[in-house]
């Protein structure tokens, strides 16, 4: 029964190898940009971006209410002052920074190369590295040739 089960995976996978396009196979050296700064914007934002976490970072839980009265008084007022929130980190500042550089031509263009669904219509493309960074690119729908 094993072995039915590997033939009929192994034949599934060959229907399914044979009707994907053969775009999603290109080599990355293999892809053509019409703007001649691209390749170098997405490798200066890849190497901004390669240290900022996948995951958000855990924020501190607030210091544990005292029982002095002035003390509790002069925290709440001192609280008042900060910026509630997350605070962006010098990784994401700067990941952030060149993400805001990148030439929205060049990110539509790398996309063009995903399936049809995400090119064929117009789509807003949003990048959040941060609660206070996101990016967002415009690319208008296009027909391949």
């Amino acid at each position: 029964m094993a072995n039915f089960g590997v033939l009929m995976l192994f034949i599934f996978s060959a229907m399914f190898y044979v009707a994907m396009p053969n775009n999603l196979t290109l080599i990355p050296e293999q892809i053509t940009f019409p703007h001649p700064l691209c390749r170098s914007q997405i490798a200066l934002v890849n190497f901004a971006c390669a240290m900022v976490p996948v995951l958000p970072m855990p924020q501190h839980p607030p210091p544990p209410a005292d029982g002095n009265g002035h003390r509790h008084r002069h925290r709440r007022r001192h609280r008042h002052r900060h910026r509630h929130g997350s605070h962006e980190t010098p990784e994401q500042r700067y990941c952030c920074e060149w993400l805001r550089q990148m030439d929205t031509l060049c990110v539509c263009e790398i996309l063009y190369h995903l399936p049809p669904f995400l090119w064929k219509p117009n789509h807003k493309y949003t990048v959040v590295v941060d609660d206070e960074c996101s990016v967002t690119f415009l690319c208008e729908g296009r027909q391949r040739l």
